[in-house]
């Protein structure tokens, strides 16, 4: 799943999937070139929004790219 925000002119992504060299879930937060990544073990922490991550990013300013929150598949 993957979730756009915007701030001012800035755009970041925030994605969740499967791990590429194993069995777990990775949680990617990018902005341009730079890349942040929480890995987890199981798919249960992921079936909802990561909202320790959500709430991070609106501290920091950050909304969801045209006010829609729902993640695209």
């Amino acid at each position: 799943m993957i979730w756009f925000f915007e701030r001012e002119s800035a755009s970041l992504r925030c994605e969740i999937r499967r791990e590429m060299a194993g069995e777990g879930y990775e949680v990617v937060v990018a902005e341009g070139a730079a890349e942040k990544v929480e890995r987890v073990e199981s798919p249960a922490d992921h079936i909802q929004p990561p909202q320790h991550v959500w709430a991070a990013l609106l501290a920091e300013g950050w909304r969801p790219l045209g006010g829609d929150p729902r993640p695209m598949r």
